[in-house]
């Protein structure tokens, strides 16, 4: 059965178009090696590896990708914390906001929970956040909270449950 690529999900898509990338530019830079595929030499950035990747997909990429290219050096860019938990024994790099540089520690095997957490400081920002509204709620210095919320709609958008209840919250105490 010959199925057209476009019929395929994103995430099939995705990852042919990069095998097919990775393969065809694999081959104009070395014309002379027809057999040992496997042992090319080089770097390949990807950025956003885990884009319209299945979760499990999202777990095994990194791997699939050293064993079948055991010679390059891959430098992916990533927001999952499951493609974080999936690397083993690999150099992690956190870019914070503020341009600073954060070599992490191991973290194969972590939840995505702690990722979230102790990788990518996520969690932690909402709590501080919304801790910090409710704080500024119980002193009724309103004009504080409503900035404080403006900076939570930034991290969790406009139609999280923790943002409506905050906005009525916020609405009903300026009464």
């Amino acid at each position: 059965m010959v199925m057209p690529i476009t019929m395929l999900s994103a995430g099939y898509q995705s990852l042919l178009w990069s095998i097919m990338n990775l393969a065809y530019r694999w081959a104009l830079l070395n014309p002379d090696i027809t057999e040992n595929v496997t042992e090319a030499t080089g770097i390949v950035l990807i950025d956003e590896i885990d884009m319209h990747l299945h979760p499990k997909w999202q777990w095994d990429i990194v791997s699939a990708l050293e064993e079948t290219f055991s010679n390059v050096q891959f430098i992916l860019t990533t927001h999952s914390p499951i493609v974080i938990s999936s690397c083993q024994n690999e150099h992690l790099i956190l870019l914070t906001d503020d341009k600073e540089v954060i070599y992490l520690e191991n973290a194969y095997g972590y939840s995505v929970q702690d990722v979230l957490n102790f990788r990518q400081g996520t969690i932690e920002k909402v709590k501080i956040l919304t801790d910090s509204f409710y704080l500024a709620m119980d002193e009724d210095e309103y004009d504080k909270a409503e900035k404080i919320l403006e900076e939570m709609i930034k991290v969790l958008g406009n139609s999280h449950a923790d943002i409506r209840s905050a906005r009525e919250e916020l609405k009903w105490n300026r009464l």
